[in-house]
């Protein structure tokens, strides 16, 4: 089944978990994969496995806690294929904050600049390349017919004072 035949999209903390398979779906479901992560070797054996199905697919080392590379790895999508259809803005971290009490600042920050900013940022910029594309239909013909960026979200898991993360009762 090619369900999506022809778009382009693109994972966030496609290295592992969650947005691995979900690169490796998409992959295997027709679309051109971008795999955006922080870990450079984990991201490129993400596009070595959708290769291997079939699939096409790039990797673009990026730290969604910083703006300017969560602009270049639009840019290099939108350079590379032309357009932006999906955005499955994945990229997370959650058992750092296992206990609330004892989570420093920076650990907290870490949590917020990724799991909340980053996904606003993917989001932020993805709205923007669609906006784009709006505007330029309007003036004339565009190629592709992808106008809407699909955004994802991190299932984050904010754990709660008392919580670990093998334990939600």
């Amino acid at each position: 089944m090619n369900t999506f035949a022809g778009k382009v999209a693109l994972v966030t903390g496609g290295s592992s978990g969650i947005g691995r398979a979900a690169a490796v779906k998409f992959g295997e479901q027709g679309a051109k994969i971008v795999v955006a992560a922080r870990r450079e070797k984990e991201g490129n054996e993400t596009v070595e496995m959708i290769k291997k199905a079939g699939g096409e697919a790039m990797f673009v080392q990026t730290d969604v806690r910083i703006a300017s590379q969560v602009e270049n790895m639009v840019q290099k999508t939108v350079k590379k294929y032309g357009r932006l259809d999906i955005a499955f803005n994945n990229a997370g971290v959650g058992s750092i904050m296992a206990r609330m009490i004892r989570t420093t600042e920076e650990l907290f920050d870490e949590v917020v600049d990724t799991n909340f900013k980053g996904v606003c940022r993917g989001i932020h910029r993805g709205k923007t390349v669609r906006l784009q594309r709006k505007q330029t239909r309007r003036r004339g013909p565009l190629q592709g017919s992808g106008d809407r960026v699909w955004q994802g979200q991190h299932p984050s898991s904010l754990h709660l004072p008392g919580m670990d993360q093998n334990r939600h009762d």
